[in-house]
């Protein structure tokens, strides 16, 4: 929220409507018909959980942008060409016919 929206809702009183509130994106008149508070203990968690993964995105991020990769010609090599494989000789029976 912009300031002067976020300063006129916040003072109004529940079922209380403002008067014209000039903002950089015009002009707004704002009822307000409720207030609510939740309890933080309610809301802890998801909190440590978006905070922990604000915190692992920017040193994932500094990891990325401090990286240095080099070009390793002698590991990007096309594979050596492959003999074809030598075929092993027919087994032979043991001494049984076939009728």
């Amino acid at each position: 929220m912009v300031p002067e929206f976020e300063q006129a809702a916040f003072a109004a009183k529940a079922g209380e409507v403002t008067p014209i509130v000039r903002t950089q994106f015009g002009y707004h008149i704002i009822k307000v018909e409720s207030k609510s508070a939740t309890a933080f203990d309610s809301v802890k968690a998801t909190i440590e959980k978006k905070e922990h993964q604000k915190r692992l995105q920017t040193a994932l991020d500094s990891i990325k942008d401090n990286a240095k990769p080099t070009f390793n010609e002698a590991y990007f090599q096309p594979p050596a060409e492959a003999k074809p494989p030598v075929a092993a000789p027919p087994a032979a029976d043991a001494g049984l016919q076939k009728p």
